[in-house]
């Protein structure tokens, strides 16, 4: 029996086009993605997608916030 399978991380690549959509200028993304985080443990949102849970954490306070979360 095989282990389950466990989704890849959302690519890096994937997540700043994200957050610049969020945040609307390239600058204003970077500045977020290497800023710690209380959520994130004081992580930046770039240490913690280095791992599949973080970049879904990361993707979903993303997608939040482009809905009108606060994260």
């Amino acid at each position: 029996m095989s282990a389950p399978a466990v989704p890849k991380p959302l690519a890096w690549p994937q997540i700043v086009d994200l957050a610049t959509s969020v945040f609307e200028t390239r600058s204003d993304a970077a500045a977020w993605l290497v800023s710690p985080h209380p959520l994130l443990g004081w992580r930046s949102p770039e240490d913690a997608s280095r791992t599949a849970e973080g970049a879904s954490k990361v993707r979903e306070f993303l997608v939040a916030m482009r809905h009108g979360g606060v994260v």
